[in-house]
């Protein structure tokens, strides 16, 4: 999707700081295998993930810590991924 996007996910989701961690930022908006780095981050920060597929067009990913409920979707599951987890960290 955007560089903006996997800036924000390495910072604000994986707590790295790109020029210490990595010379690249990871795909995590795009990347499959990335954006699984993300789920696995979640997880261990206690959140309770769920992936829904809603049809042919839609992704659904919603996360579960106390009364935390936040919510990502799009057309491609990074996407869902992605946005569920910028929520996460901004509420």
């Amino acid at each position: 999707m955007s560089m903006a996007m996997d800036e924000r996910i390495a910072e604000k989701v994986m707590g790295w700081t790109p020029s210490f961690h990595m010379e690249r930022v990871p795909e995590f908006s795009t990347n499959i295998g990335c954006a699984w780095l993300v789920v696995e981050k979640l997880r261990a920060d206690g959140w309770r993930v769920m992936i829904y597929s809603i049809g042919k067009q839609r992704w659904d990913v919603r996360l579960f810590k106390g009364d935390a409920r936040p919510l990502g979707f799009g057309s491609e599951i990074t996407i869902a991924i992605c946005a569920a987890a910028l929520e996460a960290v901004d509420s």
